[in-house]
């Protein structure tokens, strides 16, 4: 079956609704998917064995177009989730799947950069980064990263420092009834960060040992409520596995292994917190 000649069609179909796409997304006549030397390359990536939520845009706005782009046998799952741009639709990939989703782009639509959070990996071969250690030189992680990085199990702490710290905000994500309680959000603390300003407006959160960053902490009860909050941080911070202090104005509180949120983005684009 010829997918790509009848996805050539579809595409032209989805770019006639778009602004912005229509002269340097045309696809080339019946193009070919070259992933597979790429994909042999990549199978050394320690994120291969990844999940990711990619964002439906662009020529890829729907699972159908997806599916036949990846060659997937059934309709991957749909994920909607709020972020800084509003709501957004988002569909569940591997990452050999998402390989072909951005080889495809890279021939038919260059401008396309594809929006994708990794929402989980392989626990035992590719534990979560700690905050405040260098993720490249394992050698270098601390001590009590093999029991940070233990497997999740539900209810999970989260530390936030910005707009994450407001219950209101945490309830619409999270898609509670407006009658339900407010997230239980506890003042907290976690080491080995500082927090700077990315694009005049959003806290960021960076490596810095011996740091100390104050905010607010809340137990989080499901893998739906998780990957909410990944949409919503964007593909510019990834989940990092950290130790927060609970309740505490100083050191004295409880101390709980958890998780929060580090900026990954361009690091030019950070200012100094003021």
């Amino acid at each position: 079956m010829d997918y790509l000649g009848e996805l050539n069609q579809q595409t032209l179909d989805a770019l006639t609704e778009l602004n912005g796409f229509e002269e340097d997304c045309s696809p080339n006549p019946a193009p070919t998917l070259r992933v597979s030397n790429k994909l042999h390359k990549q199978s050394q990536n320690p994120h291969n064995k990844s999940t990711y939520l990619v964002k439906l845009e662009g020529p890829l706005d729907n699972v159908r177009t997806v599916a036949s782009v990846a060659g997937l046998a059934s309709l991957p799952t749909i994920v909607s989730g709020e972020g800084n741009d509003g709501m957004a639709q988002f569909c569940r990939l591997d990452y050999t799947n998402v390989a072909k989703l951005e080889a495809w782009a890279a021939i038919n639509c260059p401008v396309l950069h594809l929006t994708k959070i990794r929402i989980s990996i392989e626990p035992k071969s590719n534990p979560l980064p700690v905050l405040g250690v260098e993720p490249t030189f394992p050698q270098h992680r601390s001590q009590s990263a093999t029991t940070i990085n233990a497997p999740v199990i539900y209810p999970v702490w989260y530390f936030f420092y910005g707009t994450l710290a407001d219950p209101e905000l945490l309830i619409r994500l999270f898609g509670s009834p407006v009658h339900s309680a407010l997230p239980t959000l506890v003042p907290a603390l976690i080491r080995d960060g500082s927090i700077k300003i990315w694009g005049d407006k959003y806290k960021a959160l960076v490596d810095r040992p011996g740091g100390m960053v104050k905010g607010r902490a809340c137990q989080v009860i499901s893998q739906d409520q998780e990957e909410a909050l990944r949409i919503y941080e964007g593909e510019n911070y990834e989940v990092v596995s950290t130790s927060i202090v609970l309740n505490s104005e100083g050191n004295d509180g409880e101390c709980v292994n958890g998780h929060t949120f580090r900026f990954v983005g361009p690091p030019e684009q950070l200012s100094v917190e003021n």
